[in-house]
């Protein structure tokens, strides 16, 4: 009887130890590394500058220009910077931190913990453009966007 005993406990312990090894490797992609170049590359260009949008703010009494400017950084944070520009000179009047993170294999779609999506249409060195929508614009293509032109600043 102990050895029928030692023998089913012993199979369930091999039986276990498959299973744990079926799991780990297949967990396994085959990738080397982290990124694929394509995907470091995006990564660089959205985090290794900041991105300002000017706007014409009609309903300012002073007809100064308003700003956005974004910082996204490689921890998935973020900063969006909101103000007036006067005298050539950022006057700040809100700062939002929030968290980022890319929706989409290919890297062109940015989800934000506010509940935002941008759908990225160009990302160069130079210029981030974006259609920033509520829902994910890969689920509900057809929604309505509000289109955004940022430009890099130093």
């Amino acid at each position: 009887m102990t050895t029928k005993i030692y023998k089913a406990s012993n199979l369930w312990i091999r039986y276990f130890y498959a299973i744990i090894a079926i799991v780990l490797l297949s967990s396994c992609d085959g990738k080397s590394g982290y990124m694929t170049p394509y995907e470091n590359e995006r990564l660089e260009l959205l985090t290794g500058t900041k991105w300002i949008r000017i706007m014409q703010d009609d309903s300012n009494p002073d007809n100064a220009p308003s700003y956005e400017l974004w910082i996204f950084y490689k921890n998935t944070k973020c900063t969006c910077e909101t103000g007036t520009i006067i005298n050539d000179k950022l006057v700040v009047s809100d700062t939002d931190y929030l968290q980022w993170q890319f929706t989409t294999s290919n890297y062109s779609v940015l989800y934000f913990t506010n509940g935002k999506y941008w759908l990225i249409n160009r990302l160069n060195s130079s210029t981030l453009s974006v259609s920033q929508t509520w829902e994910d614009p890969v689920i509900t293509p057809d929604q309505t966007a509000i289109n955004k032109e940022f430009v890099a600043y130093d």
